[in-house]
């Protein structure tokens, strides 16, 4: 089965709408409604990201209470170091469903405020909003350095097999990044076999010496008590592994994988975790999925 989007544009869109709209709670509640007309463009050796949308991009900001037609004119960013964002905007507003919604949507707007990209998407905090009125604007946005940026830690992939691309699989369909990578069709894992786990870590900081410095641990926890554990009368409930790490590195964004042998523990749901800390600034994420392990 075809999946509807590539991969490769699937990341695309999830890295140009926490540049768009940021990672804030007003963000979470934006919505492109189609953003299908995006297109990408991605230069890793110079860690070039521009977007283009033709026609207008549809968004809907359910924090705020405004349906917003967005002309995309520019998008642009460099190594999440600098970038610009052009675009003209006209909006309207969402019917509220109740008087409850309203009057949050008003307190919403109330703490909202200019100056940045991303206050003005998730925000769109200008007097003109005050009124019934159709408005229209003309926006000129840098991004903001990255060093004000929060550390990002991607969603966890599960994949058969993650190794760095070269003369031998160079045309592997399953290309990520420089990696060739075989991704599991779905979280249901054999136990007779390794996995690895994929994620990126973006928005290290570089120390004066231009190299970054971060940890990342990992567990896997049971979610329930497998057939093993129930009829073992010294079991002690759930069961679990882990290991952890430090790296270095040169970049403020890296790819991370590593294998993990499950031989070892009982087939049932797992609770995967991996847990991100930057060295030099203390910031830490973690990112959650389940897997089903089966014989």
């Amino acid at each position: 089965m075809t999946a509807p989007y590539p991969r490769e544009w699937r990341e695309n869109l999830k890295r140009f709408k926490t540049l768009f709209f940021g990672t804030s709670r007003n963000a979470k509640k934006c919505k492109i409604v189609n953003p299908e007309i995006l297109d990408f463009e991605y230069d890793q050796k110079y860690e070039r990201f521009t977007a283009k949308a033709i026609p207008a991009l549809h968004i809907e900001n359910h924090a705020l209470g405004y349906r917003i037609q967005l002309y995309l004119m520019e998008f642009g960013l460099r190594g999440f170091l600098e970038g610009k964002c052009l675009f003209k905007s006209k909006y309207q507003h969402l019917s509220p469903k109740n008087q409850k919604e309203e009057e949050q949507w008003r307190k919403n707007r109330l703490k909202a405020y200019n100056g940045s990209l991303r206050h003005f998407i998730t925000a769109l905090a200008s007097k003109t909003l005050d009124t019934d009125k159709s408005s229209e604007k003309t926006y000129t946005a840098e991004i903001p350095e990255s060093s004000q940026e929060k550390l990002i830690l991607s969603d966890i992939e599960l994949a058969y097999k993650v190794s760095p691309l070269d003369g031998l699989n160079k045309n592997t369909a399953f290309a990520k990044k420089g990696l060739s990578f075989y991704p599991y069709p779905s979280s249901t894992v054999s136990r007779k076999r390794p996995i690895t786990i994929y994620f990126e870590v973006n928005n290290l900081l570089l120390n004066d010496s231009g190299n970054s410095s971060y940890s990342v641990a990992y567990e896997m926890k049971s979610v329930k008590p497998s057939f093993w554990q129930k009829i073992n009368p010294f079991s002690k409930g759930s069961f679990t592994i882990s290991s952890s790490y430090s790296r270095r590195g040169t970049r403020r964004n890296e790819q991370e994988y590593l294998s993990i042998d499950l031989e070892r523990i009982k087939p049932c749901e797992y609770t995967l975790t991996v847990h991100v800390t930057d060295e030099i600034t203390r910031a830490s994420r973690s990112s959650v999925t389940r897997i089903q392990v089966v014989e």
